[in-house]
């Protein structure tokens, strides 16, 4: 019978992964407060054009 033998090669996160990581984070977390206070919100069909969030798909 045969033994099967399985390797578990683990490497942490760089420093700069994870640095990447909370960056991405605190960007989006302070986008999302600029929308809802300084932007009054989002919406995706207003008559206002302020509060429309825009996502532009290109194809």
């Amino acid at each position: 019978m045969d033994t099967i033998v399985t390797h578990r090669y683990y490497r942490p996160a760089s420093r700069i992964t994870i640095f990447a990581y909370i960056f991405g984070i605190i960007a989006a977390i302070l986008m999302l407060v600029w929308l809802l206070h300084y932007r009054e919100g989002v919406d995706l069909d207003s008559y206002d054009p302020n509060k429309i969030f825009n996502v532009s798909i290109y194809y």
